[in-house]
């Protein structure tokens, strides 16, 4: 099984920054008091800390087999790694990272401020990933140009892969639980997906818009009543591809900020289209007799 891999160079004296304890630096979330983990009196020396480094590499790494292969399915669960596989946490995707772990090697120290502030930096990591899956397709052109022959995803069937690998709450080991939440907050302010555009011309062509423009409709009557134009024009949202609806969690998708239409918001969107209609065409006296003379 292949692996995509991408790292992130982390410094340590960032660790060790004292402001980083005491709460004075408000402005950045990444510097205030870590909740549910004891501060320290003393900031470790470099040396006490994790002997004589100065940078850290946190990492992740995603199996590509079936990249390009339509599917419902669910991929495996992947052990999270210090070096050497640990334990699975629940996610489908590799973490690696310099973990402090008890003797066993069988789990992670918890309430271990070393690893709390290596965790704090694991939603880097999914932002590197999604910008990666991005330009995968581009890469592996490149690559079959010089005869390695690896199936040629599109754009679309390479981001719904990496949808796919994005983890749900009830499924992750509580202890990432602020990973995972902090990880969804950053992509939903970064990703794009593809949606259906209307163009003047009546064709049709696919868009990539942030989620906050998705709505995600599987009923096609619902969707042949709130037409893509009504979408656009009232809501300035568009219809999420069919291959990420039928084939991603939409839970996730929601969780990212896509929209389902729901019986109110169809309701609303059938008024507002009657009241532009009126508004264009105001009922009057001297528009009646008009119709009626012709």
């Amino acid at each position: 099984m292949k692996l995509e891999y991408w790292g992130y160079l982390l410094e340590i004296n960032e660790w060790k920054n004292e402001r980083k304890w005491s709460g004075d630096n408000d402005e950045d979330d990444d510097q205030k008091p870590m909740e549910n983990v004891q501060q320290p009196s003393v900031i470790p020396k470099r040396g006490d800390l994790k002997g004589p480094i100065d940078e850290t590499t946190i990492a992740i790494a995603f199996p590509l087999k079936g990249i390009t292969e339509n599917s419902t399915s669910t991929f495996p669960t992947q052990p999270i790694f210090a070096y050497l596989p640990l334990r699975s946490c629940g996610f489908r995707f590799i973490l690696q990272a310099d973990f402090e772990i008890p003797a066993s090697r069988q789990d992670l120290r918890r309430d271990n401020l070393w690893n709390e502030w290596l965790k704090s930096k694991m939603p880097q990591l999914m932002y590197l990933a999604y910008q990666q899956f991005k330009q995968l397709p581009e890469l592996i052109a490149d690559l079959n140009l010089m005869n390695e022959h690896y199936a040629q995803p599109t754009a679309i069937q390479a981001i719904k892969f990496f949808l796919k690998f994005l983890p749900a709450s009830y499924e992750i080991d509580p202890y990432f639980q602020l990973f995972v939440n902090r990880s969804f907050e950053l992509l939903a302010g970064v990703v794009e997906l593809p949606v259906i555009n209307m163009r003047l011309n009546g064709d049709k062509e696919i868009i990539w818009v942030p989620p906050s423009q998705c709505v995600i409709a599987k009923d096609q009557f619902t969707r042949s009543m709130i037409t893509e134009n009504l979408l656009l024009t009232h809501r300035n949202s568009y219809y999420l591809h069919d291959e990420v609806v039928n084939e991603c969690n939409e839970k996730l998708l929601v969780a990212l900020g896509c929209r389902i239409l729901n019986i109110a918001d169809i309701l609303q969107l059938i008024e507002s289209s009657y009241r532009f209609v009126d508004q264009e065409y105001p009922k009057n006296e001297a528009t009646i007799k008009q119709g009626e003379n012709r």
